[in-house]
């Protein structure tokens, strides 16, 4: 069977600029699906163009704090919270509503578990420098993720601050940000590669995902993927992984490989987790 490439992304936080600069590079990579890990809107201006464009574009997306605390029935706690508010239309604040809290993919016989912020709720953080017992507990079943069993691989966002750890649970992944950026101002965000086993399955929340994915014209193949990593990740990505960044995503042809890159060794399903180095992103806030 072909090995499926999907992209991983999280936190564009109503920057739309760069939100289109990431899917841009995404295509460009002859990258199709797109699965999106909260919090979409607040902090940035342009929340209901960012929650327009996840609707077409994003096969599943899974819900964020800031999807509550924005598309909340609660009162506004401020103005901003109120601003933001009124800049969705009542349709998507449902829409945020009712996204499932995390996703279970099956992908090389590995159950991966999507989720913004950890197993426990959207709230609860679980950042870079993290316990051992945090690190089991990302892996683990909860009532938010709707019991099962335990995940090999856990992906997720919040801390705006990617990296890749394995242990004996399983594979910790963070996507980083595609619009609020905490270490540089370069969007980040992972590709994962493996034999596909089954679609997206709801796990908390509501039992509606995001709808399909709209279909895109694909780019000539891309290269064999490597693990391209930011840079502040060298001591914990696994075996065979190589760091580069990728160019400019707002040429009209496909990324060139990165100089140094090279291919991934190492059981699948592979990460990739990769820069978008697009002048439009500049503007992140």
């Amino acid at each position: 069977m072909a090995l499926e490439r999907i992209a991983l992304i999280s936190d564009v936080h109503g920057n739309l600029t760069a939100y289109r600069a990431v899917l841009a590079d995404i295509a460009a990579r002859g990258i199709t699906r797109v699965f999106n890990l909260g919090d979409v809107v607040g902090k940035g201006p342009r929340g209901a163009a960012c929650t327009a464009l996840t609707r077409e574009r994003c096969a599943a997306t899974v819900r964020g704090n800031w999807e509550v605390f924005i598309a909340g029935e609660g009162e506004p706690r401020s103005a901003a919270q109120d601003w933001w508010r009124a800049e969705l239309s009542a349709d998507d604040r449902a829409w945020l509503r009712q996204l499932p809290g995390s996703l279970d993919l099956h992908l090389s016989g590995r159950l991966l578990r999507l989720m913004h912020a950890s197993p426990i709720d959207e709230f609860t953080r679980v950042h870079r420098e993290h316990s051992e017992e945090q690190f089991a507990m990302m892996f683990a079943p909860t009532p938010f993720t709707g019991g099962g069993r335990a995940a090999d691989v856990v992906i997720y966002g919040d801390i705006h601050d990617p990296f890749l750890r394995s242990g004996r649970e399983g594979m910790l992944a963070n996507v980083g940000s595609v619009g609020n950026q905490l270490d540089d101002p370069t969007p980040s965000y992972v590709i994962l590669e493996g034999d596909p086993r089954g679609g997206p399955m709801p796990r908390s929340g509501s039992s509606s995902c995001a709808s399909p994915t709209t279909s895109r014209p694909r780019s000539r193949r891309p290269s064999p993927s490597g693990c391209r990593r930011p840079r502040r990740t060298s001591s914990n990505c696994a075996p065979g992984c190589t760091a580069a960044t990728t160019p400019h995503s707002g040429s009209a042809q496909r990324p060139a490989q990165p100089h140094g890159t090279r291919e991934v060794h190492s059981s699948v399903p592979n990460f990739v987790s990769t820069r978008s180095r697009a002048r439009e992103s500049s503007s992140s806030v």
